[in-house]
Order: C-alpha cells, then structure tokens, then sequence
C-alpha cells in the first residue's frame, strides 16, 4: 500500500484498489487499530474521543468511516467538521435540522464557530469565561414541557436557604427532569408560584432545569420557619440594593454553614475523598445523613437511600464507598490541613509532622503543650492549635474521627545536615524532573530547606525555568542580587574540586556543559577524562546512584540540559538518551 506515515498522522491516496490507497477498508483497520491502541495504553479515565477533518472533498466520506467505526467500538465520540465562509450558513442548518429532529446521540446546547486563521483568533477580546474570542457562539431555543408541582423543598446552602420545586417527573431534551431550582422567595413570587400549580420548564442552555412560567396557581408556598437542617429559627433577608428576599438560618453554627470546611476536609490535600463535591455533600446534610467529619466515614449506613437519589446509583455508590475506605489511611500531614484548624495548613502541618510526628502532635493536644518551639509556627499559630482543641465540639468531633481513621506513622525528620539546610528558595514556572512544584518543594523541605512565595532578601535562590523571563520575581531577583537558577540546569558544584573556569567555559563551548545553574540533587564526584567515558561507564555510575543519564533537548537555539541530578562535571555522554 502506498501510505506516507508522516508526524501529523497516515496519508494516502482516498479511492481505488483496496491494496493501493487509502481505501475505506483500509481505513478502518487503521482506525481500529488505532482505538486498540488509545484502549491498551490511556490512563486517562475517559471513552471520549474528539474526531475532525479539513475541507478537502474526501473528508466527509472518510469522517463517516471513522466515526462509525470508533462508535461501533464502544467510543464516546465528539465531532467536528471544517468548513468555510461561503458554506458557514449550510452548516449551520445541517446541524440546526440534526439537532431538532431529535437524533442526536447527545445534548447538545448550542454550535461553536472557531477561525482557522490562528494570528486573527488571537486578536479576539478576552473575557473572564473565554481566554479568546476566537470564534463565536449561538444555542437554539430552549424546549418547554408543563408539569405538575408536587411540593417546594428547602435546601441549605453556605449562606442561604434555598427553595427547590419538585415535580412530576418530564422528559426534556433526551433526560428526565423532577427538579428545579427556584432561587429565593423572590422569584417563588415573581413567577407566582402556589402550593398546587403546573410548571412550564426549560433546560436552559440545554443544561439546567429552569422553572419560566406558572399556570392554575392555588395558595401560596410556606415559607419554613426552622432550617431544615439543624432545626433553628429562620428570617427572611431583604437585600438593600436588589431588593431579593432570601432565607436564611439564625445559628452561627449550622453544620450547612460550615460547608466550607467539609469541602477543606475532603480535598486532595484533606482526606482526599472522590464524589463528594459541595452540592453532594450539601444533600446529605439536608438529608440529616452528615453532621460532623466522622459521619462521612459512616455514610454506608445510608448507602441504600443515596442509592435512590436522584443523581445516585449502584455504581456511584460503590464508587463513593471505595474513595472513603481508601481514604481512611491517611498522611498525618493531610489529617492536620483536613480538621481545619485556623491558620494551619499543609506547610505548617509538615512542619508539626517533621519536627515532633503525629504522636508528638497528639500527646501536645492532649497535655495543652504549645507549638511555638517548632520552627515556623510561632505563637499566634500555637495558640490557635491550643485554642481550638479546647473547645468541647472540636475535641469530641477529633476524638471521634480518630476512631474511623489509621494515620500514617512517620518518622521525625533530622534537617539540620540536609544538602539544602538554612537556604530559602522561591519555586516559579514549570518545574521539570519533578511531577510539580509541590513535589520540587517536598524535596527541598526535606533536606532542611525552605520554599516561600515571594523574593526577599532572605531567599538564597529563585528556582525558575527562564532565567532571561521579565517576569515581576526575576527583577526583584536581579535587583537582590539573588541567583536564579534553572529547575533543570546543573552546574559545578561550589567545592574545592571545582572546575577551572576556563575549562568550564571550554566545555561549554563543546556543549557538554550548560550555563552555570544550580540543582538541588548532589552527586559525589568529579569527571575529569570526559573522552575516555563509554556508555558502559555512564550505566555503571547510574547504578550506583552517581549521575542519572541526562536527555538533551533544543530550546530557543540552544542546548538546554534536563537531568534529574547535578553532576560536578558533565560527562561528553550527556547526550545520550535513555
């Protein structure tokens, strides 16, 4: 077959002999082939695939191939089509007609027109929901279908209460509907709502349920004079500006209204609990299943109710039950951020942990010991630990949660000989070797070092991936004096076997050396006969833990090292790649 396999893709001749071009049934092997291939080797958890074609004459029989074949294989495909100026307006119609027959295997809200013309594109205004105007956008009216109201439900948010009206169950737009926010008393008001009505109801912008009109209202809604969560008096707000009445709960303390620290207490840097966003967590609290951090590791005891939500099935179930066991193991470090304790979080957490462990932490909590020995703590922050261990909510909800968790031992950290020891560092850009700044700052931090977010006087190094960037922290840098180095740049090492420098800028010249930056991995040794090294010699060194094999990559015309360790001398091997 005669076939250019070129970086963009497979090109061929479309049409003739099945043998000599790029035949449909060619096409399908190579697109089958290709979806294989994404199956065995994604780690991403997704079945979505986006599938596009320029303006050539073939594309939309070779488009149709390719999508029948991805779809045949269990793909979730995403299409889009080139087209131009001249044929804009019988695109849109094509797809206004697909849309509206109802045979779209998705919803689908709106069409999204981008420009070809990149440098154009780029000259489109900014707005704070589109990094560019590179296009433009337009949705097709929304589809309205009348139901019967069957009750309003109260539910509580951060800071207000809010009402919810349930219905018959409609389809609208390919799903079933049942509920729709109503926003505040205002608009329960504005719309002319009543304890028996028929709704007229919308997905607006084919997404949200929206109640837009009323019919045959009876009575009128009451307005709940207890929060349906921790049962104190309610009032009715009424905004000075707008005018809005909103619902709101009376008690500082309402469990809804420290949602906020339950979304802390499940983060990533939390417990690190998938399937529990606000609005999840906000169901279960108005559903009286979570009341303090503790309730969410007992959750299984309502498995079988969330089961039935709207929203909730067998598998998400299972799911969520998987995320909160897995989670019950836990870094002590992640414990401290997740209770939520005023002023302390990951950096203080880790300083706790590094300098006197989780057991040191419990047993300064049970013996109301202070903190501010540890260094980076501090007074202020000591007494906020202390302060809020005594109050008797906090410390029962602690003790409780101790029994449903088992924290991580770890052992208390000696920094003081660390390669990194006294010297505070400003991490900014891209980091390289590392996953990311935070494992760059964990690594720096271990080895007795510090990690701040801005230049001072203090900060021994900026650790920046373009040392020439005009950036705000580089000009404060350069006017401190203040080295910047490289987050993947070596240099020679300040030692008493430090190189010659015109040796150094010898090798520099030969490109076995870049410019003179600094990373903060050491390796012992000197290379001085860089000819003499062979590949064997480099993998032996890489065995034992002397020097990584260090790839090359061109970067503005010039020769950029990216290793994962300083080596004193760089090997004429560098260029070697792993």
């Amino acid at each position: 077959m005669t076939l250019i396999k070129s970086i963009s893709g497979i090109r061929g001749t479309i049409g003739g002999k099945p043998e000599d071009g790029l035949s449909p049934l060619a096409i399908v092997k190579f697109v089958a082939a290709y979806a294989t291939f994404i199956r065995k080797s994604t780690k991403l958890n997704t079945n979505k695939i986006v599938v596009g074609r320029d303006a050539r004459i073939s594309g939309p029989m070779v488009k149709q191939i390719v999508l029948g074949t991805l779809t045949g294989m269990g793909f979730d495909v995403v299409d889009r089509e080139a087209t131009t100026a001249q044929k804009l307006p019988e695109a849109i119609d094509r797809w206004t007609k697909l849309v509206e027959s109802g045979k779209m295997d998705i919803p689908v809200d709106g069409l999204v027109i981008c420009y070809d013309d990149t440098d154009y594109a780029a000259s489109g205004s900014v707005t704070g929901h589109h990094a560019t105007r590179a296009g433009f956008a337009f949705k097709w009216q929304d589809e309205a279908v009348d139901t019967k109201l069957k009750y309003i439900e109260w539910s509580c948010a951060v800071s207000t209460i809010s009402p919810v009206a349930v219905f018959e169950p409609v389809q609208i737009e390919g799903t079933t509907v049942s509920r729709a926010s109503l926003c505040n008393i205002s608009e329960i008001e504005r719309l002319g709502i009543g304890k028996e009505c028929t709704l007229s109801v919308i997905k607006a912008n084919k997404i949200i349920p929206k109640c837009i009109a009323v019919k045959d209202a009876v009575g009128a809604p009451e307005i709940p004079s207890q929060c349906p969560v921790c049962h104190a008096p309610t009032k009715v707000h009424v905004s000075e500006n707008s005018g809005t009445k909103t619902l709101h709960c009376t008690n500082p303390d309402c469990t809804a209204k420290n949602v906020k620290k339950f979304t802390r207490f499940v983060s990533k840097w939390g417990m690190d609990i998938d399937g529990l966003s606000i609005q999840t967590m906000l169901r279960f609290m108005n559903a009286g299943f979570i009341h303090e951090f503790a309730d969410i590791f007992r959750l299984k005891e309502h498995f079988g109710e969330i089961s039935q939500m709207e929203g909730f099935g067998e598998k998400s179930v299972a799911n969520m039950e998987q995320s909160i066991e897995k989670s019950r193991q836990v870094h002590p470090v992640n414990f401290i951020f997740a209770l939520c304790i005023p002023l302390i979080g990951v950096d203080a957490g880790k300083k706790i942990v590094a300098a006197i462990g989780f057991e040191g932490f419990l047993q300064r909590l049970h013996q109301g010991d202070g903190f501010e020995d540890i260094e980076g703590i501090g007074a202020e922050r000591s007494r906020s630990i202390v302060t809020w261990y005594q109050n008797e909510k906090n410390r029962s909800g602690f003790e409780d949660l101790l029994h449903e968790l088992s924290i991580e031992h770890v052992e208390v950290q000696d920094t003081s000989s660390g390669s990194c020891a006294g010297l505070s560092f400003v991490i900014t850009g891209d980091v390289h070797h590392y996953k990311n700044r935070d494992e760059f700052k964990a690594y720096v931090e271990s080895q007795g070092g510090k990690v701040t977010g801005s230049v001072s006087k203090k900060t021994a190094y900026l650790v920046n991936n373009d040392v020439e960037s005009a950036s705000s922290k580089n000009r404060k840098a350069k006017e401190l004096g203040i080295p910047i180095i490289m987050s993947y740049g070596y240099a020679p090492a300040e030692s008493e076997n430090e190189l010659d420098p015109d040796e150094i800028e010898y090798h520099k010249s030969l490109g076995n050396m870049c410019d003179v930056y600094l990373e903060l991995k050491y390796a012992d040794m000197i290379t001085e006969d860089y000819e003499e090294l062979t590949e064997d010699d480099i993998q032996e060194m890489v065995e034992n833990g002397e020097m990584l094999l260090i790839n090359v990559q061109l970067h503005k015309n010039r020769r950029t090292m990216k290793a994962s360790c300083q080596i004193q001398a760089t090997p004429k091997f560098n260029y070697y790649e792993e």
